[in-house]
Parts: C-alpha cells; structure tokens; sequence
C-alpha cells in the first residue's frame, strides 16, 4: 500500500554502502535571504511539557523530582513575561498525562490556576496533540489510541474550553500512516514527527523533504491528509544554543555567532526561509525563569545585528504552522510508513516490537474488558443518576490506566522493572474496580438466583451476534454449564498440557450471544473424570470451516489444503532461537533486536564507516559515533576467491600548511577492468580527513586528501579495491557486481541453494542503487542498475560504493525433539506438542463441526528462558512463492506491503516489521494467502522465500499468545482477516455474578462490514449523551461484496433501545462538531493522484458508510 509513492519520494537506498563523497561547503554571503527562526521551548522527558508517564521512573518519581519543578518555574516565567505580541515567551504542552499534568493541577492552589489561566488567555501557553499520552505507533491498536486522544481532549475541553489545532509525536520509535489518517480526522491542521529511518532523514534533508503532505489512507485518499514536518536532526536544540556553556568562560555573542551559523547551514533542508528550532530537551527548563532569560538575551543580540539577517521569535508550532501555510507552496504527498526505525546499520529498533509480551496482552484485554464496561453501563438501567455517576466513577481508573500504557515507553516494554509494575499494578486497580462494578451493576440487572454452581455473565460488546466457544481455566476435571434458562449447553473440559504453568484444566463451553447482549452461564463443577474425552499420542488431521492441516508420522504439520479444491500449501512449523548480540557497539535488548552473528578467523579486518551521499568515509574513533562495518578478507575470498581484491595502507607525512595533498596510490594487483576502489583516512585519533577520488584505472588510483586538521604527525590512508563485474557464488550463496550498473547484466546463479540470495551490490551512481529483480522463468536473475542523478552533483562525477557480506546470524531451531498429546472431545480436539525444552510448546485446537469456525487456533506458550539473550520466534516455512513479499497490518486499519531489503548488513532486525493485529502471505499464482492473526503485537518477518516468522518472546518472562492460522483463497482471506481480527480484539467478557438473567440490547446486528467500534455514556454537565463510533472495517477495492459503502438508519436503530432527542456527528474524539473544524487546506503537486474522497453528509437521520470509514456521533438522550 503506497509503497511505490513512498519509494518515489524518498529512494530507500538502504544498503551497507561505502562512499566517498564530497564534502559541501557553505559560504555565508551577505545577500543570504532572511531567516525568521521560530523557537518552540519545550520540555522532553516529562512532557512537552511532555509527560512520559513512566520509563526510567514511575510517574510519581518522575512527577516528584522532575515535572512539577517545570509546571512551576514555567508558570512563573511565562507569567513574568506577559509581553509584547511577537516577543512573548511562550510554551508548548504536549501530552496531558493524568497522572501528571492533572495531578499537578489538582494539587495547584487558586492562585497558580488562576495564573495558569490567563497564561493560557494571553496566549502563552499552547496545547499540541492533547492525549493522555504519546501513544506508541507500532504496538497500539486504533482503538486504544482513539480512547486515549479522547480521554484527553475530553479533560482540556472541560478543564480549559480548548482543543489542540495541531499535533506531533517527536519520541514513538517510528511513525504509522494510521497515525496520519487518524489523526487528521481528529481535526489537526498538521502533524510533526522525528524518528524516522537515518537514510530517510539524510535523503529528505538533501532534497528539501523534511516537510511534506502525508495522506494515511488509501481508501479514504486526500480526505487523510496531513501536513507533516520532520524534526531535523532530533527534538533538541542545536547544541551551539546551550547557555551551560556561560559558566565555561563563552559569551552571549559567541553563542549567537554559532547559532546563527548552524541555523543557516540546516536551512539548506527547506524550500523557504522559515526555520522551527525546538528549544529543550530531556527534562529541560527545570529552572525556567533563567533560561527564558538568557533566551531573552540571546534574541535581542541576534535580532539587533543586521549583519546576522535573522529574527529570533518565541513561538508555537502551530505559529510556524500558519506561516509556511501563508506562502502558499504545493508539497508533495507521502504515503506509506517509517517502520522500522534505525539509526544505523547496528540499530533496528525491532525488538520492542515484542518486548514485555505479556504486558502488551494484558493491555489488550483490558481494552476490551472497558469496551464491555462502556457498552454495559450504555444499556444498563439505573435507578438514580447516582447510580450511574458512581458506576462510571469506578470503570474510571481502567481507562486512565489503559489510555497511559499507550504511553511509546509502557507498551513497548522499553521501560524497567519498577515502572512496568507500576503500569500492571494501575491496571490491576482499573480491572478490579470495573470488574466489581460490572457484578453489582448486572446483578441488579437480572434480580434472580439459579440453584448451584458459579455464575458467569458472558457480554458481548459487538454489534454482530455471537456464536463460538468460549473458555477459561479451571480446578476441575469435569463440569456441566447451564445457560440463563437452565438449558445445558455443549462444553467440555480438557486437561491443561504439561508445559503450561497455572490450573490443571480447561473448560470450553458453547455461547450463542444476540448483538450487545449480556447472558448469564451457571457452571457445575464436578471433580471426577471426564466421561467424553480421549487421549492419544498420534494425530493425522485438523480441520476447520476451510481447510485441512495434514500431519506426518511424527505429528509434524506436513500441508494445509483447502477443503473444497485440490489445491494446498507445504507448511512446517518450528520454535528457533536468535541468539543476541550482546555487548561492543550495541547490544541485543528491549529496543534493539540484533542476533549474534558467527565469527570469521583470521584474516585482515578494515573498519570503514559511510552514510549514503555526500558523507564521508572515515576510519571509526572514539571521538565520534559512526555506524561501523567490518570487511575480513577471508570472508570474502571464501566465496569469491576468482575477483581480484587488494588491501592496503599509506602514511602521509604531516605537513600544516598543506590543506589538499594530491596522492596516487599503485595497485600491487594487476586488474584485468577498471575496479572499484574505496579509499579512508586519517590524521590521529580525532581528526577526519575528507577524500576525494580524482581518477580510477587499472593501475593506481589518484585522489585529494582534505584534512579538517592535522592531529598527528601523519595521514593514515586505508583502501580497498574490488576487481569490477558481476559474480555467483554457490559457498556463500551471494551475488556480487561491481562498477558502474549503465545497462541490465546477467548473473548465472546455478548452483546457489534455495532461500534468500543475498546481493552485495556496488553501484557508481552519485545516489543510485542496485536491486534485484527476480525472474523465476530464467535460470538467472537480473541485475538493474537503478539510476538517479542528483541534480546539486556539478559535472560528470561517479562515487563508488562498496560493501562486503557478514557472516550470517547464529540461530538454532527448538523443535527437532517433540512429544504430542492429543485430546479428542465431542466439541474440541486439541493436538499439544511440547517441543524439548519444558519452556516450549503449543496447542493446534480444533472446533469441531458444526461449530468449525474459519481458522484453527494455534496457542504458543512460551517461558521462562532459562538464560537471558535469546529471542524466540515461531517460524513457518512454505512451498509459497511470495516474492520476497508480506503484509502487516496498520494499527488494525489498513495493510501494509513489506517487500524483503537486503541491503543491510544485519537485514534480520531491518526487515522486522509490527504485526499488531495479523500478517499474512501470497501465492499470486496460486491465489492462495496464509493468515496468521494473533491476540497480541509482535514483530514479523519474511527473511527468505515462502518464510513467514513472528517473534514471541525475547526476555525471561512467560507468555500465552494465540494464533488463528487459515489458509483460503485472497479474498476470501480478506473476510476472514478482517472480521477475525476484530472477534479476536473483543472476544466475550466473562464477569462473575451472583444472579443469572441477560441484559439483551434489543438492537438488531449491524451488517457484518460494520463495526460498532464504541458505544459509551458521554454524559456532561447538561445531558445524558451517547458517544458512538461505526466503522467500516474493510478497505476499498478488498473485496467485491463488502467493500461497498454501507447506509446505515442511526435513528431506526437506537430508537429500538434508546429515547434520543438528537443526533451531532463530531471529529474523532467526538469532542467538537464535525461542522465546526476548520483545517487548513494544504496545496499538494499535480503529479500526486490519490483518492478524491469525501463524507457523505450526514442528514441527522442515516449515515452512508464507505470503506475504511470512522464516523463518529454525540446522542443527546431524553
């Protein structure tokens, strides 16, 4: 989805790529144009005033020694400095947290609100994205990040009668396009964003692309536009603008000097001459009285020296926002996302992705424990409005709670060890006090005991009806369930495998559930055997709604075939191990998934270090953090022993007055081509040296030596030169070309195994890069050089790139020992396989017809470890041809295309993407995708042909994840992943009661492309309200009958339930009239087609619902 725009706007040359480069050089002239900078002071760490609501610290730690010193002293600078219009100072808030900001104000005497009130009044004070938190992108649902942007709009509206116009989310280890949608239909004008890839922040700085429009979907087109920039080069200021250094003998000039030089430097990244410099950082601005003086200081130096030609101004983003809107420019549109995120060749953040798995489970339940809440307490009756204010005061604590483990340092499991039992421990809280509240209020629902046993009410959130089974851990090896009108129900009870930890059995039983409905189930525990159950040791098929999973004599999953065709797919399944990287430059962890790789021996070792264009190599030092490779001979003579390659070095003698030195370096080597030659250098331990290669033959290589300085008495020169042309090695299982990539050439890859090929290109374009393109009619592959010139390159110049392969990872698969248990019911069979270890097994469940459903559930339980540095996935190897090609879902919402990148040194963590909801695979030629949908976030990966691999567990806790595994054609897949993935988030709440009855709706199902994605009382001051939100749950073009717009008669269906007066469609967080938004209107490039959507409007009646649609509605009730 949108990857060919994303690729067209900024070139994802992602490679390990060795270049040297020319340095550009910035003259500073007077007839510079004027730069107005807008200084945006804020606070990160502990809000904007950035609240991170717990990561190093819990949240009252955080509040105690960090936040309330920075509310304080802000609230006395910005109140002390009421000032003129354009010199205001002024302060950006970003996240309201409730354990914080509220906090803070709660605790806040009248006087300091009352100044914080006018504060606000004059201007000062401005609001950016308003949330709870700044939610995670990569781990969080569109569900928990539309409650927590509503639970905070929802506070500054009645707090402060005011809502954020603008937003950005500068620390979320990478950005979603369902970010962008979501978030433009909440009414922001524009969005800012910071950790992006490091390539794709380079490439956007070089062609003036850190600004842009982001469209965030492609069923919903320009109507999810947003106007984006990009923070460059992070949230900080420039470090030239750091006052600490007065105490260190510079001066307020010099600290102009230098700021002004760097600003003018960045400001080659823009098409205009406006400049947004966010002043602050971590936990900055705790003594804010002082440092909004000294920025006083410095803007009136800057401001009253012409020869500078540069305006300092406080200001908000949103000021900035307006004035790059007021020049009127077209930008182009963006879409797609920045996942993963890496900062060099040694950082994928990937492993977060999986990080505390069971933390990011149990926040998805508690998600849906609180759409249960809500939909209850909606259609409940209550006797006295005190009974609902009470109730509603209790489900409180579990949607602050779940709202701040959005937080990007509480899902993502980035936080340690007493702030992430800080999170459970206010779920823990939420969960009792709503569970509790939920008992007492059904039970005055129902009113009316059943003889024995235990009582469970079983809700239904959804506006579907519900058939399926439920279950739930039990003491017991025998029950009876009864529903609420004593008829007995199917059930079963299994033994629970050996490799689980927790009660000795499991109990299904069968629930048929009408839409909204909450019904009671009593159960009769029985301890004796159960009469229904067999135990074997042997299984040869599973089978549910669609097709068939085949086993082999050694009860391994063999194939899976559809079941009303011939056709079927190879599967094998298997645990394997990652082992992690674990100290030198960056280790293995909770952010960083990086695998260990096998050593070489012997051998010579260069370390060169390079960043993609117009960055230069240099030998790694510990004056600086480069990304760093190592290139061993051996490694590369071992498969390509037929190139010819030499390595070497020179010393330069030192010579200070000399700032180019001309150099020609002979080969020892006789070259048959011209090769390509990599050349660094130099002078002592700090100083880099910049070359410049001049001329390349077969002889000798000619280049510039440009030192910055001399630090040493002489310049260290390394190279490396690669004979040119393209080769096969059936050792190494590569291909490697070399040289200038003008026409296709042909590469025989007989001989090479099966799975990934992994291609060590070096182009000589300025900014081109090599790819493959795979051809499996051809007995070899073609290799297109894939040329862009670079308009700011001067002449006819070629830079050479080079890099060399490292040695693969060292991972080990866990299954080769495997002992099976199989349970076969009247209702469930279960196939339990323990895999080794004790810590490792899964469950194959199988539901029984007439209850098949669409999928077989998978259950993987894994943990404790018994060593830390290992991560564990769960791998399926396939007959499918997929080209190299995945998908994942966004958020829930839309699908995402990964196509496999092998341009990276360590490719494993760099082609990590979120799986949030579900991923899947094609047979283009078959028709066929396998889907693999789970209730929880993982990473996922396709790392080489017909290979699918999630990520369950990379530290020593336990988890409990299930899988539903399906196999059917495409878009019969598109039904079932769609509609599963929302069975599966909001699955059948169980609440024990006293009582036994049912709390039926009334309401009739919606149709089944509809979703009732929240029904919830929104009561204020004046009314009893509903807030409701439909979605389409389908995107355009996905299927032929359920992606089509939808109309649905809102009054004819709450009037069977509810007595209304009226009905307001709103923006998202349902906190202002969708009438009453007014966005900015961003000009985007003709060459940008995309979806010219628009809203039916709503006639306060009906809505007419297209696909991907959310809308959104406020129910005045009578």
């Amino acid at each position: 989805m949108g990857m060919e725009a994303a690729e067209n706007l900024w070139p994802k040359t992602r490679g390990i790529l060795f270049c040297l480069l020319v340095a550009v050089s910035f003259t500073y002239v007077q007839c510079a144009p004027h730069i107005e900078v807008f200084i945006v002071p804020h606070s990160h760490g502990n809000s904007q005033v950035k609240h991170d609501v717990g990561w190093i610290m819990t949240w009252e730690d955080y509040f105690t020694k960090e936040v309330k010193s920075i509310l304080d002293t802000t609230t006395e600078a910005l109140s002390a400095n009421p000032g003129d219009v354009r010199c205001i100072a002024k302060f950006a808030w970003n996240e309201r947290s409730e354990y914080g900001d509220r906090y803070w104000w709660l605790q806040a005497d009248d006087a300091t609100k009352d100044k914080m009130r006018k504060i606000i009044e004059r201007g000062q004070l401005e609001f950016n994205v308003g949330g709870v938190a700044m939610n995670d992108e990569a781990c969080t649902v569109y569900s928990e990040q539309i409650n927590q942007m509503t639970e905070g709009h929802r506070w500054l509206q009645d707090t402060f009668g005011m809502l954020p116009g603008s937003s950005w989310h500068v620390d979320p280890f990478g950005h979603s396009s369902a970010t962008a949608s979501l978030w433009s239909q909440m009414g922001f004008s524009a969005h800012g964003i910071n950790r992006v890839p490091e390539d794709v922040k380079k490439q956007m700085q070089r062609d003036k692309g850190l600004e842009f429009v982001w469209r965030g979907s492609s069923s919903l087109g320009r109507y999810t536009e947003i106007w984006t920039h990009t923070l460059s080069p992070h949230y900080y200021p420039p470090a030239e603008m750091s006052f600490d250094d007065l105490d260190r003998g510079r001066n307020m000039t010099e600290i102009a000097d230098q700021c002004v030089d760097v600003i003018r430097k960045q400001q080659d990244w823009y098409r205009h001459d406006l400049q947004l410099i966010t002043w602050g950082g971590d936990f900055s601005h705790q003594h804010a009285v002082v440092d909004f003086d000294n920025m006083d200081r410095l803007m009136q130096i800057v401001n009253n020296n012409p020869a500078y030609n540069m305006t300092f101004r406080y200001a908000f983003f949103s000021d900035y926002i307006r004035a790059v809107h007021s020049l009127g420019l077209e930008w182009d549109v963006f879409q797609g996302d920045f996942f993963p995120f890496f900062e060099g060749e040694h950082t994928s953040w990937t492993g977060f992705y999986t990080s505390r798995p069971s933390f990011k489970k149990y926040l998805r339940e508690c998600d849906a424990l609180l759409a249960s809440a809500e939909s209850i307490l909606s259609l409940s009756r209550f006797n006295e409005t005190t009974d609902y204010e009470a109730a509603d005061l209790n489900i409180a604590p579990l949607r602050d709670a779940a709202a701040v483990a959005t937080h990007h340092d509480a899902v993502t499991g980035t936080e340690n060890e007493d702030t992430v039992r800080d999170y459970i421990r206010n779920l823990d809280v939420g969960v009792e006090s709503t569970t509790k509240t939920l008992s007492a209020t059904l039970d005055k629902q129902f009113n009316r005991t059943h003889g024995n046993g235990v009582n469970y009410a079983v809700n239904n959130a959804l506006a579907w009806r519900r058939k399926e089974f439920v279950s739930m851990e039990i003491d017991f090896p025998d029950a009876r369930v009864k529903d609420h009108k004593g008829k007995v129900v199917p059930s079963q009870v299994n033994p629970a495998p050996v490799f689980t930890q927790g009660k000795k059995f499991r109990l299904y039983f069968f629930v048929d559930i009408p839409p909204l409905t909450t019904n009671t189930y009593t159960i009769d525990f029985k301890n004796e055997p159960p009469k229904h159950v067999k135990i074997t040791d042997k299984i040869e098929e599973l089978h549910n709604g669609i097709s068939s999973f085949h086993f082999d004599s050694e009860d391994r999953l063999r194939e899976i075939q559809l079941r009303d065709s011939e056709k079927k797919v190879q599967v094998t399944m298997e645990y394997a191990e990652y082992l992690s990287e674990i100290g030198g430059s960056q280790s293995d962890g909770a952010y960083i998934f990086r695998p260990a790789r096998r050593e070489d021996s012997g051998g010579w070792s260069v370390y060169l270090a390079s960043k993609m264009n117009r960055e230069n190599f240099c030998q790694q030092g510990p004056g600086y953090s480069m990304d760093t490779a190592q290139v061993k001979s051996d490694s590369f003579k071992e498969g390509f022993d037929h190139v010819i390659t030499e390595v070497g070095s020179i010393e330069v003698p030192r010579d200070p007055n000399v700032k180019d030195v001309p150099l020609t370096i002979r080969f020892n080597q006789t070259f048959t081509k011209v090769p390509v030659v990599v050349v660094s250098a130099n002078s002592g331990t700090y100083s880099q040296v910049k070359v410049v290669i001049v001329s390349v033959d077969v002889d000798n290589v000619r280049v510039r030596l440009q030192p910055a300085q001399w630090g040493g008495n002489t310049i260290q020169v390394i190279y490396a030169v690669v004979e040119g042309g393209c080769h096969s090695s059936s050792i190494t299982n590569e291909v490697f070309c070399a040289g200038r990539a003008s026409s296709d050439e042909n590469v025989d890859l007989n001989g090479l195994h099966a799975g990934q090929i992994w291609m060590t290109p070096v182009s000589s374009s300025s900014t081109g890069y090599i790819d493959i393109a795979v051809d499996d009619t051809c007995p070899s592959r073609q290799l297109r050089g894939l040329l862009r010139r670079d308009a700011s390159v001067q002449g006819d110049i070629s830079y050479n790139y080079l890099t060399l392969s490292v040695p693969p990872p060292i991972v080990n698969s866990l299954s080769q020992v495997m002992t099976t248990t199989v349970v076969d019911g009247p209702f469930v069979r279960e196939v339990q396989q323990r895999h080794g270890a004790d810590y490792l097994g899964w469950t194959f469940i199988e539901y029984k017809h007439p209850y098949n459903l669409s999928y077989t559930e998978l259950v993987c339980q894994v943990g404790p470890i018994p060593e830390q540095g290992k991560d564990i996935i769960l791998r399926f190897n396939t007959s499918m041809s997929n080209e190299g090609t995945f998908y994942t879902d966004d958020n829930g919402l839309e699908i995402m295309k990964r196509v496999f990148s092998p341009g990276h040194a360590e490719p494993e963590g760099a082609n990590y993407y979120p799986m949030i909801q579900r991923v899947f695979m094609r047979d283009e030629g078959e028709g066929l995708q396998m889907n693999v949908l789970s209730d929880m976030s993982h990473g996922a990966a396709s790392l080489n042909g017909g290979q699918l691999e999630v990520m369950i567990l990379n530290d020593r806790t336990t988890v409990r994840t299930t899988f539903r595994l399906s196999l059917a054609p495409i878009e019969e897949s598109a039904r079932i992943q769609r509609l599963e993935a929302v069975l599966q988030q909001f699955p059948p709440t169980l609440i024990p009661t006293t009582t036994v009855g049912t709390l039926h709706s009334g309401l009739s199902a919606l149709p089944e492309n509809i979703h009732l994605l929240t029904l919830r009382r929104f009561d204020n001051a004046d009314k009893k309200r509903l807030l409701l939100r439909l979605q389409h749950i389908y995107a355009a073009g996905e299927h032929s009958r359920f992606s089509v717009g939808v109309k649905v008669d809102l009054a004819s269906w709450l009037g069977e339930k509810f007595e209304w007066e009226d009905m307001k469609e709103m923006t998202l967080t349902g906190t202002q009239s969708i009438d009453a938004v007014d966005k900015l209107v961003w000009l985007t490039a003709a060459n940008s087609p995309g979806v010219d959507f628009k809203p039916v409007a709503f006639d306060g009646q009906s809505v007419f619902i297209q696909p991907m649609e959310i809308r959104t509605f406020i129910v005045n009730l009578k």
